[in-house]
């Protein structure tokens, strides 16, 4: 069994497995609530001549190759569903590398055999935990776990010493989401605390400004950029930067809950935007200042701890900090930003010789049995996924006081040719939120189309 776990190409395959058999499920739901708007209705992800015309003035070309791609392939949603699957598997088996690189720096006098079920167990967590689902089996949470995926493998092309490699996936992985202009603030992270490569303090700082100077000039064009420019006005107007800030608390209180199993996954979270300081809001800054002050205070004998914390800031910072959003919070935010942690609960567990006799002996069936806990959990989750209609269910039972999920549940339930359920939707969406419009549309349209026989449970 040691020899199986030390073996990197058998840990490879267990991850491997792992995620075919928490995902292998997935493959047959259809195209879902942003996919048509994000590639099913749009041409630029349908022709090459398409994409080329929109290259100029579009937004994240290279996620919409990738859709282009799986469109042009002609296997449908299956295709697509298989493109998400491969991308997550990847990402799996680059935390795994990772894992093992920084248990290797942390803990070099830890036993080899512990360091590697250390990181085969980062690794299974990640590719297993149910909140990855929408970010995988969610055909439009590609743009989250394909930028993860180039951002790791920049992560691995700098620490292997390969500039240019480094760069070049750094740009793409800023041509696939905004986001991850949070790679300079990462690579600090890695030189600070990390597997950093060798060099001197002048050598590391002339590399690091060069990384730095990458989102500065995408994001000067960006500006001058129409669409970017009026999707930032948009941002900008959704509520203050001080109400966000407080909004985020929540969000971030929401992240960790799901993180440690204690939220179901919801692909609508129902969170009420905050304008004034409650006991709740404070008492989660307060913990999140704690936490903080904690690993900072251990950044010399665990540096894996400020390293957690920090990469989970950090990885937030885009989605959960100054720039207001739509929605508060999704759960795909929590795909990059779980790596981190999960490296330092795995570096803690190595430390504490928690898979090293006697300990092993229930720490070993302890990790197996919530592994096999969180497979099942994400084919649970996975089967929500199935139709419009189940997936809208799950979510009006997760967020039943939000109009939009009822919203959206009933023309799921309209064009399943179920009029009567999908009046009562949209009826439960205006109770809610009587201003509605969307809502009142829908509902304007359904009493004016023609009945149609359909079965509906």
């Amino acid at each position: 069994m040691n020899a199986v776990l030390r073996s990197p190409r058998c840990a490879a395959a267990v991850v491997a497995a792992a995620v075919v058999l928490a995902y292998a499920d997935a493959l047959g739901g259809p195209y879902q609530f942003d996919d048509f708007d994000a590639f099913v209705d749009v041409p630029a992800a349908h022709t090459l001549a398409a994409w080329w015309q929109d290259l100029g003035h579009g937004l994240r070309p290279l996620l919409k190759l990738s859709y282009l791609a799986d469109w042009r392939l002609g296997f449908g949603a299956p295709g697509f569903h298989l493109s998400n699957l491969a991308i997550h598997l990847a990402n799996a088996l680059l935390v795994l590398a990772l894992a093992r690189r920084c248990l290797g720096h942390w803990l070099p006098q830890a036993d080899a055999a512990t360091r590697d079920r250390a990181a085969l167990f980062a690794a299974l967590v990640f590719a297993l935990h149910p909140a990855q689902t929408e970010a995988v089996t969610y055909i439009s949470g590609r743009s989250v776990s394909l930028m993860t995926l180039a951002l790791l493998l920049a992560l691995h092309a700098y620490l292997r010493q390969r500039w240019l490699a480094a760069g070049a996936a750094f740009v793409a992985a800023m041509a696939i989401k905004e986001p991850a202009a949070i790679l300079p603030l990462l690579l600090c992270l890695i030189e600070r605390c990390g597997p950093a490569p060798p060099a001197r303090a002048t050598v590391r700082r002339r590399r690091l400004a060069v990384f730095f100077a990458v989102p500065l000039v995408l994001g000067g064009w960006m500006l001058l950029h129409t669409r970017y420019h009026d999707f930032l006005l948009a941002s900008l107007g959704t509520r203050t930067p001080g109400d966000n800030l407080l909004s985020q608390l929540g969000a971030l209180r929401y992240l960790v809950e799901l993180a440690l199993g204690l939220r179901a996954p919801n692909i609508d979270p129902d969170l009420a935007e905050a304008t004034q300081w409650t006991p709740a809001l404070l008492a989660g800054a307060l913990l999140l200042a704690l936490a903080a002050a904690a690993a900072h205070a251990c950044r010399r004998t665990r540096p894996w701890l400020i390293f957690a914390f920090a990469w989970f800031v950090i990885a937030l910072l885009p989605t959960n900090s100054l720039l207001p959003r739509y929605d508060l919070v999704n759960d795909r935010q929590l795909y990059l930003a779980s790596i981190g942690p999960l490296l330092g609960v795995a570096a803690e567990l190595a430390a504490r010789r928690a898979f090293e006799k006697p300990r092993a002996l229930v720490v070993l069936p302890a990790c197996a049995a919530l592994c096999v806990a969180l497979l099942l959990g994400t084919r649970l989750r996975n089967d929500d996924y199935r139709s419009e209609i189940a997936l809208w269910r799950a979510t009006v039972a997760a967020s039943p006081g939000k109009a939009r999920p009822w919203n959206n549940l009933g023309y799921a339930y309209q064009l399943a040719g179920c009029g009567a359920q999908a009046r009562l939707a949209y009826e439960q969406a205006l109770a809610i939120d009587p201003g509605y419009l969307r809502a009142r549309d829908n509902l304007l349209v359904l009493s004016l189309a023609p009945a149609r026989r359909a079965h509906c449970a």
